[in-house]
């Protein structure tokens, strides 16, 4: 399965243990728009793609490496 920004999100989301409220709370961010980036159905900016590297502590190129090539474990 290919990679997706909003996938990374989600996984790096879970992995840390926050919810998308807590997201939305730390990045400032409605929590509207933290689902959609999540869903893929809203387009993430640039200003926003940096906010979710900052805070899951990430390359913002990693957001859009397949998990499998960061983590060396398949995507679930």
């Amino acid at each position: 399965m290919g990679a997706t920004v909003n996938n990374r999100i989600l996984e790096l989301r879970k992995r840390s243990r926050l919810t998308q409220k807590e997201v939305a709370k730390l990045l400032d961010l409605s929590l509207s728009l933290v689902a959609k980036h999540e869903a893929g159905t809203r387009t993430i900016t640039p200003d926003d793609i940096e906010k979710y590297s900052s805070l899951f502590k990430v390359q913002s190129y990693e957001l859009f490496l397949d998990p499998e090539l960061v983590t060396g474990q398949p995507e679930q």
